[in-house]
């Protein structure tokens, strides 16, 4: 499993005296990111802020003690980049990304617009202007994950007093519609909200009026990503179950081909719909796949043919319809097949 953590530690070098680096020694993350190091990269001397086995990058604001970004890899990037071309974001560190084989991570530190209407018109112009950005991403033939703090809750769920806070930077229509048009225009997905909908869980409290202890908090801080929360680079994932849960959407071809080291696929009980992507035929190390309960459709591509592997075919219960192709005659390994429940057709 490729694991990737973020957090915004609200100053690096407090988080340090606070036990971050003895807490992040467990974690056993492959990337790390983090937000808000309010550090210039000279001052971080002491050997704790270039962990073992990472390789270490800070991206600082030109105002010390403001700001800042960084990404912390077990695997040395290709290429760092800094810049996106516009301020703020360039002149306060808030961007860091890291370009690895196949897959980009960042780390984003989206300005706050709370404190006044001047902040708030930072953050409204930063909206603006970040948006081309992100649709520019997905144009790139890799896949990315976006680790940020927003400092924007995007549904009631996500922050604890929802009515009163309407008016409250973060929790704006046209801040968290922002969000939405990422989201359901350009197909980015949080990745939290898409494994739980439970509510009352939170990334941020303040530190007035018992909040911690209040459970008083707003999600605002969160991992986006463009393969629905499945993103992993070549030869790290041997097994993938996405289990019983609420996943949807379809299964986007082009982070398949990256899994080139999976030997087990079990799309489990969800709603994932739309056909089975030809780029399975990629997965040439895979033994079994089963496409669980799900809403499939279409034909079985015959690409399916191209895995020499599998031992273990179910393709559960989905609407696939259409004839076998005889292109599966060549998995010679082939020890189950399992068409369960559909509506295939012929001989």
């Amino acid at each position: 499993m490729f694991r990737v953590i973020t957090c915004n530690t609200n100053g690096i070098r407090a988080a340090q005296r606070k036990g971050f680096f003895e807490w992040l020694a467990k974690q056993d993350a492959d990337v790390v990111c983090i937000q808000e190091t309010k550090a210039q990269e000279h001052q971080l001397v002491d050997e704790a802020f270039r962990p073992d086995g990472y390789h270490c990058y800070y991206n600082d604001a030109e105002k010390k003690g403001y700001s800042g970004t960084a990404v912390y890899a077990k695997r040395e990037p290709s290429r760092i980049e800094t810049k996106v071309g516009w301020d703020p974001v360039d002149s306060e560190g808030r961007y860091l990304r890291a370009d690895f084989e196949g897959l980009s991570v960042i780390s984003l530190y989206v300005p706050s617009g709370s404190s006044n209407e001047a902040a708030q018109a930072r953050k409204d112009l930063f909206m603006k202007k970040f948006t081309p950005h992100m649709k520019a991403l997905l144009d790139e033939d890799r896949e990315f994950i976006i680790c940020a703090d927003w400092n924007t809750c995007h549904q009631n769920i996500d922050i604890k007093n929802w009515r009163s806070n309407q008016k409250n930077s973060g929790f704006m229509p046209h801040e968290r519609e922002w969000l939405t048009e990422l989201y359901d225009e350009q197909g980015w997905v949080d990745v939290f909200r898409q494994m739980t909908t439970e509510p009352d869980l939170y990334t941020w409290w303040s530190n007035r009026g018992q909040a911690w202890a209040n459970n008083t908090g707003w999600m605002g801080a969160g991992t986006e990503c463009d393969w629905y929360g499945i993103t992993c680079s070549n030869g790290i994932v041997t097994e993938l179950r996405l289990s019983n849960n609420s996943l949807s959407g379809r299964i986007i071809d082009t982070g398949l081909r990256y899994l080139t080291n999976l030997e087990y696929l079990d799309l489990g009980v969800n709603s994932l719909s739309g056909s089975i992507p030809s780029e399975l035929r990629h997965l040439t190390n895979l033994e079994y796949l089963d496409l669980g309960v799900n809403s499939l459709t279409g034909s079985i591509p015959p690409e399916l043919g191209n895995l020499s592997m599998l031992s273990s075919l179910h393709l559960g219960s989905n609407s696939l319809s259409g004839s076998i192709p005889s292109e599966l005659g060549n998995l010679t390994n082939l020890f189950t097949l399992n068409l369960a429940f559909n509506s295939l057709s012929g001989s």
